[in-house]
């Protein structure tokens, strides 16, 4: 059992920030050990959310790996040729592992049993990747089968070369039929998730979102979203900033909305469906991902406004 003390600089902040900060993991690894009991405050049984005081101290009993059967998931590809590997992912698989347990069901393990040359390409805790979706995320995602693809795409999305449009659904009725959320995005060390910043307090990442309005509902609107930069849950987060949050997003999510039932759904609605770019060639390719017939039947099953 590995035991931390807590510093006075460091009180305040959740169980779980702190401790992903202390040990370099994951907070969905930290979250999963507190919930099952692998981590005692003061040696009492305590809450991802608790904040901690100087002094106390953290025990911590650092679980094994599972022995369940591995089961790598379904590639399905939308394009490969000798550079580039575009695949169409499922909502439900992690992108990579972020704790010993996810290694054999990620969408890694399923790109490096495809072409397991690619496990040399960039970051080898997630080769090929450029860039992620969330877990619950689906849609187009682009894979490096070489180095010198790693380091075009990589400079390309750091420099916004690269479009991107998803499809959404968000609580409430949205009135204008596009706009622009401007705020800055940084994680909060309170509630442990990241947080929309008004730009005019100087803080956090900058983070455009452009969006359109496709079809109002009577209680929800779908739009095509035009993230302008990358940052962790952007999406989620600015249209939670504007009290709209996504459909079955169980993080970013209002406890309590007037006149509005919750939709039944489990997983969030929000899907990358189309990706452009402009490849070394010269030559520009866009890439789509149909909606997923989850989320096409729950609009199906929508009052219109």
């Amino acid at each position: 059992m590995q035991t931390i003390y807590i510093p006075s600089i460091k009180a305040g902040e959740r169980l779980d920030v702190f401790l992903s900060e202390y040990l370099q993991k994951s907070r969905s690894i930290i979250q999963k050990w507190i919930k099952n009991k692998h981590v005692l405050l003061d040696r009492k049984i305590a809450k991802s959310h608790v904040l901690i005081k100087a002094g106390q101290t953290i025990q911590i009993e650092i679980p094994l790996a599972s022995s369940a059967p591995k089961i790598i998931p379904p590639l399905s590809i939308l394009f490969e040729d000798k550079d580039l590997l575009v695949i169409d992912k499922q909502s439900g698989v992690l992108v990579h592992p972020a704790h010993p347990d996810d290694e054999g069901t990620t969408l890694v393990d399923a790109i490096l049993a495809h072409n397991s040359t690619i496990k040399k390409v960039g970051d080898p805790k997630r080769p090929g990747i450029v860039h992620r979706l969330d877990k619950a995320v689906s849609g187009v995602l682009l894979v490096a089968k070489n180095q010198l693809m790693f380091e075009y795409l990589k400079h390309a999305f750091s420099n916004q070369c690269i479009e991107k449009m998803y499809q959404a659904l968000v609580y409430g009725i949205l009135p204008m039929d596009e706009g622009t959320i401007d705020f800055s995005i940084e994680r909060s060390k309170t509630k442990g998730m990241m947080v929309a910043v008004p730009r005019s307090q100087e803080r956090g990442k900058n983070a455009l979102t452009y969006f359109t309005v496709e079809q109002r509902f009577k209680t929800s609107t779908l739009i095509n979203v035009f993230p302008k930069t990358g940052r962790t849950n952007q999406i989620r987060v600015h249209f939670f900033s504007i009290d709209h949050p996504l459909v079955g997003d169980p993080l970013y999510k209002k406890r309590v909305m007037k006149h509005i039932k919750p939709i039944a759904t489990d997983r969030v609605f929000l899907h990358a469906c189309s990706l452009t770019l402009t490849l070394p060639s010269g030559e520009t390719k866009s890439f789509t991902s149909k909606l997923p017939e989850e989320l096409q039947n729950i609009l199906q099953a929508l009052p219109l406004n």
